[in-house]
């Protein structure tokens, strides 16, 4: 905690994952929320990743698909797979975004790239490979 509170982005980060996963302390999507926040303005990928995930879902911030696309966007430009992939659905579905089946197409592909299973799945079913 007092690496965390000194800064720490990946210390941040990690208190965020016990808040939101409720180990070691009671879960609290809200405290989740402000960890990752902290840790994702320092440039943590996978912080950023997450946040963008509540954002999208509404845990413990009121649900943002345009924040939530925003914080994606972040960690994907460090090549977060996840983050890739979840951009590519936002395209797909017009989530936060306007519909595009080509952007959709490149953020799977470049998961898919850095070993995103799913992104195949969902490059077939949008008629790609």
């Amino acid at each position: 905690m007092k690496a965390a509170k000194c800064g720490h982005m990946e210390s941040q980060y990690n208190i965020g994952l016990f808040f939101r996963k409720g180990e070691v302390v009671k879960q609290d999507f809200r405290k989740a929320v402000q960890w990752f926040a902290l840790s994702a303005a320092r440039g943590d990928r996978e912080a950023q990743r997450d946040l963008g995930y509540c954002y999208f879902y509404g845990n413990g911030v009121q649900e943002d698909h345009v924040a939530a696309v925003y914080w994606y966007k972040k960690a994907a430009s460090k090549d977060n797979p996840m983050a890739l992939y979840n951009l590519g659905l936002c395209y797909k579905h017009g989530d936060g975004v306007r519909k595009s089946v080509r952007w959709a197409e490149y953020y799977f592909e470049k998961a898919g790239q850095l070993g995103h299973k799913k992104s195949d799945k969902e490059l077939k079913r949008i008629g790609s490979h």
